[in-house]
């Protein structure tokens, strides 16, 4: 029986070779995580004090953190209790500015409905007057058509 080489590997073998090396690496990846859990638990074991002396150093970080933290917000809040006795004083300011100004409109309201008053009571003065004078140059015509009187000085058109 002749013998067959083939000279190219099946591709069913060039995929489970492939697996293989996948599979492989991910097993080194995870025995590399458990023995660098392991070594820090072992640490801690080893030196709790260390890691007593970590954890205490964070905390006094983060305390320290917040106290200028708490520095930083209480400065933020005086300037803006600064800043709104500022707008308020301002405030102030306008509001007694408008009331003047309400003050001084109704002052200028109140004059303005008195000359308008008087106005309107000149105009009615004058507007009888001027019926007046009409009617009595009326009467003079009439008087001089009849000839009663002589004729008048005075025509009102």
């Amino acid at each position: 029986m002749p013998e067959y080489r083939r000279k190219q590997p099946l591709p069913a073998l060039v995929e489970l070779d492939d697996a293989y090396h996948k599979m492989l690496t991910a097993h080194n990846e995870w025995v590399g995580d458990i023995t660098e859990r392991t070594l820090r638990v072992r640490d801690q074991i080893e030196n709790p004090d260390g890691v007593l002396a970590r954890l205490e150093g964070e905390r006094a970080t983060a305390v320290r953190e917040n106290g200028e933290n708490l520095i930083s917000l209480t400065k933020q809040n005086a300037e803006m209790a600064v800043n709104v006795a500022k707008v308020e004083e301002e405030l102030a300011q306008v509001r007694e500015e408008i009331a003047e100004m309400a003050a001084r409109s109704e002052e200028a309201r109140t004059k303005a409905r008195g000359d308008l008053e008087t106005l309107e009571e000149s105009g009615r003065q004058e507007g009888r007057q001027i019926k007046q004078d009409k009617h009595e140059a009326r009467l003079a015509i009439q008087r001089y058509e009849l000839g009663v009187d002589e004729e008048p000085t005075e025509w009102v058109e």
